[in-house]
């Protein structure tokens, strides 16, 4: 994880990233971190059909499971 987390915020860093993401996700917020763990749920929350729409998506065009 550590490997990961570095490299992460190297890749941040990267004006090329930057440049890209920019492009592709205007004004995205990249988080890397204790600042990641904290606002990932914030990030994901969503009503009981949002989130039963995504699970039935992702399970039926990519194969993800959920327990």
């Amino acid at each position: 994880m550590d490997i990961y987390r570095k490299a992460v915020t190297e890749m941040l860093k990267d004006p090329k990233f930057q440049e890209e993401s920019e492009r592709l996700s205007p004004q995205a917020t990249h988080l890397t971190g204790d600042a990641l763990v904290k606002g990932y749920p914030k990030g994901v929350q969503g009503t009981p059909e949002v989130v039963n729409f995504m699970r039935k998506v992702l399970t039926e065009k990519y194969g993800v499971t959920f327990q």
